[in-house]
């Protein structure tokens, strides 16, 4: 025995074509948004990642710089100045600069070595560092915490030479 079913054929629905077009584009949209921002956080563009990661100065010259292009407001920011052989004055110390506007938006946390002196001068701050060899390369390492938002610039250099390089990092809330 075969019974007929309550529910009636000719159902009445409202077909809303162009709503439901422009919710499948939306949908869309939102999806591939999210894959992006899926793809920038795996390559580092939000904290570490092989984009995060940039060097100024190239291997083999006097003076060179690896640090974090991305960092977060008011967290460590490591940045890493490595200053080869002949970076050192006749006297067996190593003058380093680094820009005031730079300086000016992160705090100096810790500097290792520690500097035997520091200099201050109007445009820049000078990182002195006795060496008991002067032709032994050295490696100073920055501990700063950033204390602005946005993109931040600075140079880094010896006093003295013409090698200067160029920090550019981009701090996120």
């Amino acid at each position: 025995m075969s019974e007929k079913s309550p529910v009636s054929e000719d159902l009445e629905l409202d077909h809303d074509e162009k709503f439901q077009s422009r919710s499948y584009r939306v949908q869309v949209v939102a999806w591939v948004l999210l894959l992006l921002f899926l793809v920038a956080g795996v390559l580092g563009i939000f904290g570490s990642g092989p984009l995060s990661d940039a060097e100024a100065g190239r291997s083999g010259d006097v003076i060179r710089a690896e640090y974090e292009r991305f960092g977060r407001l008011d967290t460590p920011l490591l940045t890493k100045v490595f200053v080869g052989r002949g970076g050192a004055d006749a006297d067996g110390r190593v003058r380093l600069w680094v820009s005031k506007n730079y300086l000016d938006q992160v705090a100096g946390e810790q500097i290792t070595p520690l500097p035997e002196a520091t200099l201050t001068a109007a445009d820049h701050s000078v990182f002195v560092f006795q060496l008991t060899d002067a032709q032994q390369p050295v490696d100073v390492v920055f501990y700063l915490n950033t204390e602005t938002m946005g993109r931040l610039h600075g140079q880094i250099g010896l006093v003295g030479r013409p090698d200067t390089l160029q920090i550019k990092q981009f701090i996120y809330p």
